[in-house]
């Protein structure tokens, strides 16, 4: 990540040379493009309809994938399901479809390797959904906090990007969350986890 970090603010847009931060990188194999957003000329759009395959490209500031072909986001725990059980372990092959190519079979575990998820057959709990213990009347907050803990861009930001978070202003709400949500997600989590007023 430190070479997507030093793109990030000191490359340029291979088409117009404007600099970052927010350039976007093509994702295809092979492709080295480098283009610059929205915020500019958009060259990494223009990359994507000239080269029609090249469809996936990720900011290399905030390391979000957007996806040209379905013009969507790309979070990769949605399409796998991490918020719901574990794939029957006795499926074996699991069929994807690519556009324009046939269906193609791709061993389950090879997808779940290639994207660092351990999968486990004993643990057939998932991360992120776990009890937050109500001391007082902090029940309406527990819900609301466990629905923001399993929103994916705003998950995705905290952990992968908690650098990013402000903690420098006062009440360091970012601070707190940023600590919850590490609780929250860690492989070794507590079954209960005591929401505490942290700033004050």
């Amino acid at each position: 990540t430190s070479s997507i970090t030093f793109i990030s603010f000191y490359g340029t847009c291979q088409d117009c040379k404007v600099r970052g931060p927010n350039l976007w990188a093509c994702l295809e194999n092979r492709c080295t493009y480098v283009g610059c957003g929205e915020s500019h000329v958009d060259h990494s759009t223009t990359h994507s309809q000239v080269c029609t395959k090249h469809c996936l490209t990720v900011n290399l500031t905030t390391l979000r994938v957007w996806c040209y072909a379905c013009s969507k986001e790309v979070f990769l725990d949605r399409k796998l399901g991490s918020h719901s059980p574990l794939p029957n372990p006795r499926l074996s092959h699991q069929d994807f479809k690519i556009p324009s190519n046939p269906t193609l079979k791709i061993p389950l575990a090879a997808v779940f390797d290639d994207l660092d998820i351990e999968v486990e057959e004993d643990e057939l709990k998932t991360r992120g959904l776990t009890g937050l213990k109500n001391i007082g009347n902090t029940c309406y907050m527990n819900a609301a906090l466990q629905a923001l803990s399993n929103c994916p861009p705003l998950t995705h930001f905290f952990l992968d990007c908690g650098g990013l978070a402000r903690t420098d202003k006062k009440p360091a709400i970012c601070k707190s969350y940023l600590k919850l949500m590490t609780e929250l997600w860690h492989k070794s989590r507590y079954c209960i986890i005591l929401v505490m007023n942290d700033y004050k």
